[in-house]
This record gives C-alpha cells, sequence and structure tokens, in this order.
C-alpha cells in the first residue's frame, strides 16, 4: 500500500513559501500518486490558494469533494464541458491560443476567469507568436465577461530558462497582470521573477511524502541449485531464505528494478528474479519475519534512487505506482 506522509507534504511547502511568492499546488495525476482529493483538500487546509490540475475530470474530482479556491486546468476546456463553467465559478481555464478563447466568447454566455499560458521553447502548448496575443489582448478587452487571472509559461530545464525568461518578459510586459508565474520545481529557487511559483514534484520530494510498504506474503527456504521465478532466471548458489513481497509490476513496480533493494530492519535487501505482475522475490536472512515491513520507496529509500537506477525520471516513479489502499499521516 501506499503511505503519504501529510506532515512531510506541510513542511515541503514552508520550504518553498520562503521564496515569498505565493505558491500553485500542482495536483495532477492524482497527486502524484498521492491522491488528489486528499492532498488538495490538505494543501487548502493548510493555507494553498490556488491548485493546478490537467483536466476538467481532475478538477470535478475537487470541486466535488468541496474545494473552493480557484484551480487552474492546464489542458484548457472542451467546449462540450464549458457548461461547468456556471456550477463552479473557481475553474480556471488555460488559454493556449487565440482560438481558445473566441471558441469560449463565442459558445459560453457566462462569465469565466482565465490564465494566459505562453510558449517560450517547449513547443507544447501555448501562444509563441505575438501577433497572436495581441489579437488576444484585443478579445479580451472587447469581451467584459472574461477575467484574467494571470500569466505564465513553463521552463522546458534550468538551463534554458535564462533565456525562456527574457522571451517570457516581452509578453508579460504588455499589461499588468495579477498573478505572473514561471518557476516550477526545478526552478523555484533559481529563477527569482513572477509572484507565483508553481510546483508539483517538490511538494511531495523535497522531503519524501510517498512511502510504498508491504510486508512478506510468505518467506521460503530456497535450496541451492533451485531457481527461482518466471524463466528461471536467479538460480541459487547457495541455500538462501526469500521473502516473496505482493508488489510487482502491475502495481508499477518496474520489471527492471530487480537487482535493486529494497529496505526493512534498517537493513538493504536485494530484489533477485523476474519481477512478476504483483510479486517480487526478495533475497533475506535471519533478521527478516512475517511482520517485517519491507519498504519499496521512502525517506530511506528515495524515489530518486530508484530513478536513477532504471535511468528515467523521479516524476515517472511517482506517478507509476497504484494501490487501492492509501493511508495518510499527519
Amino acid at each position: 500500500m501506499i503511505e503519504v506522509n501529510l506532515l512531510n507534504l506541510k513542511k515541503n511547502v514552508e520550504t518553498i513559501r520562503k521564496t515569498s511568492k505565493g505558491l500553485i499546488g500542482v495536483v495532477k495525476n492524482d497527486a502524484y500518486g498521492c491522491g488528489i482529493v486528499e492532498v488538495g483538500n490538505y494543501l487548502v487546509e493548510i493555507g494553498v490558494s490556488y491548485l493546478l490540475v490537467n483536466d476538467i475530470d481532475e478538477a470535478l474530482k475537487l470541486v466535488n469533494s468541496g474545494v473552493k479556491v480557484p484551480i487552474l486546468l492546464f489542458n484548457g476546456l472542451n467546449r462540450d464541458d464549458y457548461h461547468y463553467l456556471n456550477k463552479y465559478p473557481n475553474l480556471v481555464i488555460s488559454i493556449n491560443s487565440y482560438m481558445n478563447l473566441l471558441d469560449l466568447v463565442t459558445h459560453f454566455n457566462g462569465e469565466f476567469t482565465i490564465q494566459i499560458q505562453i510558449d517560450t521553447a517547449l513547443n507544447r502548448s501555448g501562444i509563441k507568436d505575438m501577433t497572436e496575443y495581441d489579437d488576444l489582448l484585443k478579445l479580451i478587452d472587447k469581451e467584459n465577461r472574461v477575467r484574467v487571472d494571470g500569466i505564465f509559461t513553463h521552463f522546458a530545464n534550468p538551463k534554458m530558462a535564462v533565456s525562456q525568461l527574457e522571451e517570457f518578459k516581452k509578453y508579460v510586459n504588455k499589461r499588468e497582470f495579477k498573478m505572473v508565474h514561471c518557476s516550477a520545481s526545478s526552478t523555484y529557487d533559481l529563477i527569482d521573477y513572477g509572484n507565483f511559483v508553481r510546483c508539483g514534484l517538490a511538494l511531495y520530494n523535497i522531503n519524501q511524502v510517498m512511502r510504498v510498504v508491504s510486508k512478506p506474503l510468505v518467506i521460503r527456504d530456497v535450496k541451492k541449485g533451485e531457481t527461482i521465478g518466471y524463466n528461471g532466471l536467479y538460480r541459487a548458489s547457495e541455500d538462501i531464505k526469500v521473502a516473496v513481497i505482493p508488489i510487482g509490476y502491475g502495481n508499477g513496480y518496474r520489471l527492471k528494478l530487480s537487482g535493486f533493494n529494497v529496505y526493512t530492519n534498517g537493513n538493504y535487501y536485494k530484489v533477485i528474479g523476474q519481477i512478476c505482475m504483483n510479486h517480487i522475490f526478495v533475497l533475506i536472512d535471519d533478521y527478516v519475519d512475517m511482520n517485517s515491513v519491507f519498504e519499496l520507496t521512502s525517506e530511506n529509500l528515495r524515489a530518486d534512487s530508484l530513478a536513477d537506477y532504471l535511468g528515467t525520471s523521479t516524476y515517472e516513479i511517482y506517478t507509476n505506482f497504484h494501490f487501492d489502499k492509501r493511508v495518510y499521516i499527519k
């Protein structure tokens, strides 16, 4: 199961707030696997006044749980979903093109709130043409139903941030904005521009919030020469003890983590054999028993180290893990 340490989440919020900027809490992708409803509500409880999600489906989980603070829909909103703006006035639409806004004012009659996304290098979403931007501002001025909350861009990486920032400023300087944000988890403490920062990974990873744990399903004695798991990829060179842990790639524990470690009783133990959909095999000693709690990732075995071993990103580690049960620690 996943344990979510909300005390660590609070510490991370406090660390980010040392920048003296407002914080937009990123809770997309189920709050990086930690639970969008529980994490979103807790962030609001401790004073985070703005949240960010990918789309309307994620936003609905928050508003239906009672979240009243503004929620920025990073991917914008499809025409079929405009009607939600009547019911949930705290939804904020990311405008990624002139046509986005034109469609909204054409097919939705009420008032609504937007933030303007500027594309400064990613070529993913957002406006990157000044003529289009000027046309957008004219449309905003024409339509008094449109409330503009802010303007933002997204840095590709810290090295590119300086050049991207100079491009972003060209757009920001066109008029006054209530909110200006460009720095995310990798740059919130490096780039001092704007009055908000937009953090996801830093919320969950400065002090690691997620802990994936399990007790053994069974402990087996394996004789010298016997094989373990599918395809007999591991053959015991001596008599050994193996703990079978009921977590596998079906829960997001990647196949290539065979050979990596798990943690219990103050020690690290090696994962052996081929990882199954719902099981892994761990080479243990006599200090491990059926009550030993194995940590697959935790503050003792950080998600960063799993990512390094796999040659992937920490983001992927967090969002890969999924279980029916989560426990929240305050």
